[in-house]
């Protein structure tokens, strides 16, 4: 026996529903004033009544703690105590990062696959919006974090590299101002000037190092003037001049990245 069904009718436009459910709409509403007060509650309340914070990045916060300490204990003085709302806000931090967070996303997630039930407002929803912000925010504030400390790490590695060579240069030009000022010195029956920088010649061994060359610009019977070129960076190099007794009249001149 046949039964004859009848073809459903298309559903016309003013009848479709709506994703956005009012429901929905008012837990995200409700979900977004939460979110604004707790906002205002960690950065206003919390601190001006002394309140343990939730630390947004604890383990930053507990690493600054950690070389703060270590710089005053260095200094030779007493490292301070952190205080119990500070010590609270980063273990709250914590747990909010590596077990709340966490935990109320892939529950609400597990909950939400079996059950597949219908409606917007549900606790598992709530879990699973909660969750995912929270994780999102790690997530996204380690994989940010780590590329700016690549890159802080960079620079500064450069910025030692180029300081090190600098200095090894600075350390040539000593060097040489005091070997030139002992030629001064020297009586002219024993080799030297006899009070004069004429006639000076760098000495081999002194003329370059690992950090670069050295060599003389110009000099007269009370001054001499040397100049330092980076064997590493092309262009940087360095000037300076040494007065009557062996010690610098003025600052450095730089030049390229020395600068």
């Amino acid at each position: 026996m046949n039964q004859k069904t009848e073809p459903r009718s298309p559903v016309g436009t003013s009848e479709r529903k709506s994703e956005f459910t009012p429901g929905f709409v008012r837990w995200m509403v409700t979900l977004t004033i939460l979110t604004l007060a707790f906002v205002f509650l960690n950065n206003f309340v919390f601190v001006r009544f002394g309140l343990p914070e939730i630390t947004p990045i604890p383990w930053a916060t507990a690493g600054g703690l950690i070389v703060k300490q270590g710089l005053t204990l260095f200094s030779g003085g007493t490292p301070e105590v952190p205080s119990l709302a500070i010590r609270l806000g980063i273990l709250f931090g914590l747990l909010l990062a590596f077990v709340l967070g966490p935990t109320a996303f892939f529950f609400s997630w597990r909950k939400l696959t079996l059950e597949r039930q219908e409606g917007a407002v549900r606790p598992a929803n709530i879990g699973f919006i909660l969750g995912g912000v929270v994780l999102l925010f790690y997530v996204l504030s380690v994989g940010l974090g780590s590329i700016v400390q690549h890159k802080s790490f960079v620079s500064m590695q450069s910025a030692q590299e180029l300081g090190g060579n600098r200095d090894g240069i600075i350390a040539g030009l000593s060097r040489v101002s005091l070997d030139a000022y002992q030629y001064k010195i020297l009586p002219r029956s024993m080799g030297g000037g006899g009070g004069s920088y004429s006639g000076y010649d760098i000495p081999e061994p002194l003329r370059k190092s690992d950090a670069g060359t050295v060599q003389i610009v110009s000099v007269s019977d009370s001054a001499i003037t040397l100049s330092g070129t980076s064997a590493r960076y092309t262009g940087a190099s360095m000037k300076a001049v040494y007065g009557p007794n062996g010690t610098m009249t003025g600052p450095f001149e730089f030049q390229g990245v020395f600068r």
